[in-house]
């Protein structure tokens, strides 16, 4: 049996989330552009956590909390850390960085020590929560990389739905049969709510790699199957 689930968020709670940053990218030049990516896989590192930790006090911008920015490059299906740039320092080679020497060969430093996905995003951003890396892009690459090597890239497109509507077939089906089932539950549950939250739209929905999701400072509604 389906359940709707319906939480009005506590002042307590805003007051607490607005206090958390958006947090600035990293830069990745990849296929002859350059691109931000939301993936740090130096600060990541639990072998870097010292040097996390120096580079964090270098730092005094509440966007940049890990304390710097790292530009990277894929080359040959490798990924390369090339610099990193900090408030105080402004660019530091990676081969003048002891805990990174180990990893630089012919100018070169491999990020070997790497094994996750990159996520990699493009296009205009449409969705956007003021809190770490919590916003979406029309286009994001999720680059799966193993010890330094890539293995597969995965493109996903996201959309902002517009009054139910967009151009995916795809989303609009699942996007009507989610507010029809919203509609239904609801107006058991609560008639006297149930109109008011779907036509002032406390849903702001979006499309986000391939699943309706909502952002986080509305009304939470979930439906439980």
């Amino acid at each position: 049996m389906k359940q709707i689930i319906i939480t009005f968020i506590a002042w307590t709670t805003i007051v607490l989330s607005v206090s958390a940053t958006g947090q600035e990218g990293e830069q990745l030049f990849w296929k002859g552009a350059n691109y931000q990516m939301l993936t740090c896989p130096l600060y990541d590192c639990h072998a870097f956590d010292n040097l996390g930790k120096k580079l964090e006090e270098e730092c005094s911008s509440t966007s940049l909390w890990r304390g710097y920015i790292g530009h990277w490059e894929i080359e040959n299906g490798m990924l390369y850390l090339s610099s990193i740039w900090t408030e105080k320092e402004g660019k530091i080679l990676p081969n003048d960085i002891p805990e990174l020497r180990k990893y630089c060969k012919n100018g070169k430093c491999a990020a070997t020590w790497f094994s996750d996905t990159l996520r990699v995003v493009s296009g205009s951003r449409i969705s956007y929560e003021h809190m770490g890396w919590n916003r979406y892009y029309e286009h994001e690459d999720f680059i799966a990389v193993k010890q330094g090597k890539v293995v597969s890239v995965k493109r996903m497109e996201n959309k902002l739905i517009i009054k139910g509507k967009t151009e995916d077939p795809d989303a609009n089906k699942k996007f009507n049969q989610f507010l029809g089932d919203l509609g239904a539950q609801l107006h058991k549950s609560h008639p006297e709510a149930s109109g008011l939250i779907l036509a002032n739209q406390y849903l702001p929905l979006y499309y986000i790699n391939g699943k309706i999701k909502q952002v986080s400072w509305t009304i939470p509604i979930r439906i439980n199957k």
